[in-house]
């Protein structure tokens, strides 16, 4: 009996450590970790009499200011405090929803992958605010069971130090040589070292900081400051007898069967602080090791790194490590892979929505054309090869437009009954009263589509590398009306100062899902939406989107351009146009025709060119400035927010470029218009 309440004693205690310490229901989490902690990234002050707040997905509580301060593990307070949208709040006043820390994944969000970062299940810290998708736990962890842990606990509770007084031979952000270069910074913590580069993005106060710092020899990282490190599973360089080797990191439970018997190394992934590496040797039975997280640091970039120049004498691990780089092994930053747990998501996350929210804000100023002269062809009236007048200025036909064409007819009847009657002939029993309608009229898609009706041709789902995309579950042919794009109805100003805001917290994954509707207003279906917001862009576009007025008041219409086949992609051409200072996102549409970025140079546009691979430049069409960050080699961190989070105003003569092709467009529209009156009037005295 002894026994078995020692074995039952000792699982409880193995397992001990997956019960949380504190859930912060009661007090300030900040003021919590502000206690337990001396980063220089925790807020100093606190006003202790402010009423707590509580996280709207969870019971945390904190204080608005001490949340609003906190930048611990690279946090973006702004971008969690929503408003009624769900769009990230410009004016606190209108905060809705506060979201903590534990509901984005923190690797994630370090790499400036800040969508996926708010996807997919995660796994807390058993000890802090912090989160991970399983599949992102960052080194140094005390997670041992993938299956079975609830929690993990991040290194920032491991009182682990480095095993070697020695550092890397290249500086960490430029991955330039560090030999011989008298400026050469080496952190105390851990074993990275960096060249002058690293002051860069860095105020003046800062740097004096940092300098007091490094001649005090208590110079920190910003990797050791921030906790950012990699995540388990990458592939690193790790310190083995004062030098570097490649490896790839493990997670604890796929150690060896075969070296359970070590103790040594078994003891170690009891604790928090170390993990479990695979060395890159280019053998065929590999060998491992356990090591400390202060050991370890990222791949280099590129197999030009200097580091990789030691390794000539040691053939077999550099052509295992060329090989690695020839197969796209070693990702970055937009490259990276989703996690497991975002590529299990079955929908995007909006809300569905039949019509626009304020859709009668894009109310058309001219006048509709009323009823159409079209014949009945098949039982149908007013299709594309009809010619319809409406159609033609995209518009749609009047809702009784069959009542209306019967109308015309029966007055046409009546004056030839009565001209036949003036001349003497016989007028047939049937009346002209009794003329109905005998074809329907099919201009009036977007007054008839129902939601519901987007399921039949349509569905969204994963692609490889665009997020959702939509595909076709029947072949369409060419010219068929799919559905409507909707979203919220915004004015134009409003919408350029969100976008401009939410691009402020640089995350490299930003989407854009706003479409203009007229010269003074856009669609924005970020948060409200259809099928038709999932729509990517390609070069090659085999969809398109027009501006339709229904009733009075303009609506996008999503056709078919060609025939597409079942199971084939539906995309269209974004169309956005880029100006001076303004970077267009990557295209990975993948057509012979792509001009690989979405958007086309506006008059007087530059093309900004940009790396997947490099996080400097941001990957968005929107204006640079300042923003949350514009360089992530850590700098990205330091750059807060400005007092209004506004961005730098478009040139002037931008502003009347963009004015002269409005204008244009405007009179090409009344030209046409004018043509279309003409013709009616002709028509009228036939």
């Amino acid at each position: 009996g002894k026994e078995a309440e020692e074995k039952k004693g000792k699982t409880t205690n193995d397992r001990c450590w997956q019960v949380r310490k504190n859930d912060w229901t009661r007090e300030c989490f900040v003021c919590v970790m502000r206690e337990s902690t001396e980063a220089a990234s925790m807020p100093k002050k606190c006003i202790t009499n402010e009423e707590l707040l509580q996280c709207s997905a969870c019971k945390t509580k904190f204080h608005r200011n001490c949340f609003l301060s906190f930048r611990e593990g690279d946090f973006v307070p702004r971008m969690h405090v929503l408003d009624a949208t769900g769009d990230p709040c410009m004016d606190l006043s209108n905060a809705k929803k506060w979201l903590c820390p534990q509901h984005e994944c923190n690797y994630c969000n370090q790499e400036l992958l800040r969508t996926r970062s708010q996807m997919g299940r995660l796994l807390a810290c058993v000890d802090c605010v912090f989160a991970w998708h399983k599949t992102c736990v960052i080194i140094g962890s005390h997670h041992i069971d993938r299956q079975k842990d609830k929690f993990v606990m991040c290194p920032r509770h491991a009182d682990v130090s480095k095993s070697s007084s020695r550092h890397t031979s290249f500086c960490i952000l430029c991955f330039g040589s560090l030999a011989g270069c008298e400026s050469k910074l080496e952190c105390r913590m851990c074993i990275r070292a960096y060249c002058k580069c690293y002051f860069n993005g860095l105020s003046s106060e800062d740097i004096a900081k940092q300098k007091r710092a490094i001649r005090r020899g208590e110079f920190v990282c910003e990797s050791c400051e921030y906790h950012d490190y990699p995540r388990i599973g990458d592939y690193v360089l790790a310190i083995s007898k004062g030098y570097l080797w490649p490896a790839k990191t493990l997670h604890a439970d796929l150690l060896p069967t075969s070296l359970l018997s070590n103790a040594k190394l078994v003891a170690r992934l009891q604790e928090p602080g170390y993990v479990l590496i695979q060395w890159i040797e280019g053998l065929i039975v590999p060998n491992y090791d356990v090591v400390s997280f202060r050991d370890v640091v990222a791949f280099p970039v590129s197999v030009k790194c200097p580091i990789w120049n030691r390794f000539k004498a040691h053939k077999n691990i550099l052509n295992a490590v060329r090989e690695l780089y020839a197969k796209n092994e070693i990702h970055f930053g937009v490259n990276r892979p989703l996690p497991d747990e975002v590529k299990r998501l079955r929908a995007p996350q909006y809300k569905k929505v039949q019509t626009s929210i304020n859709g009668r804000l894009a109310r058309s100023n001219m006048d509709e054309l009323g009823q159409c002269t079209c014949e009945v062809v098949n039982g149908k009236r007013c299709t594309l090869t009809h010619g319809c007048l409406n159609r033609s200025v995209h518009m749609e036909c009047p809702k009784n437009c069959d009542e209306l064409f019967a109308e015309m007819k029966r007055q046409k009847n009546s004056r030839n009954s009565r001209t036949r009657e003036m001349s003497g002939a016989k007028v047939g029993r049937r009346n002209a009263n009794s003329v109905k309608a005998d074809g329907v009229c099919v201009n009036n898609f977007l007054r008839n589509h129902k939601r519901g009706d987007d399921d039949e041709w349509m569905e969204e789902r994963q692609t490889a590398d665009k997020g959702f995309g939509v595909f076709a579950k029947k072949p369409i042919h060419s010219g068929k009306d799919l559905t409507e794009y909707v979203g919220r109805v915004m004015p134009k100003d409003e919408y350029f100062d969100e976008l401009n805001f939410i691009a402020t917290f640089n995350n490299l994954e930003m989407s854009y899902f706003g479409m203009q509707i007229t010269n003074e207003f856009y669609v924005d279906a970020r948060n409200y939406g259809n099928m038709s917001r999932s729509v990517n862009h390609s070069c090659d576009p085999n969809c398109a989107v027009n501006a339709v007025t229904v009733d009075g008041v303009y609506r996008l219409k999503v056709s078919a351009l060609r025939d597409i086949a079942q199971g084939e992609e539906l995309t269209y051409d974004y169309g956005t146009e880029l100006w001076n200072g303004m970077v267009g996102m990557r295209c990975r549409c993948g057509a012979e025709t792509c001009r690989g970025i979405i958007g086309k140079l506006a008059n007087g546009g530059s093309r900004k060119e940009h790396s997947s691979n490099d996080k400097i430049r941001q990957e968005k069409s929107v204006p640079n400035g300042k923003a949350q960050g514009l360089r992530q080699n850590r700098a990205v961190k330091r750059l807060l927010l400005s007092a209004d989070g506004s961005l730098p105003k478009m040139p002037k003569e931008v502003q009347i470029q963009q004015l002269k092709a409005s204008l244009r467009m405007l009179f090409l529209f009344y030209l046409k218009l004018f043509r279309t009156f003409v013709v009616l009037t002709i028509m009228a005295h036939l």
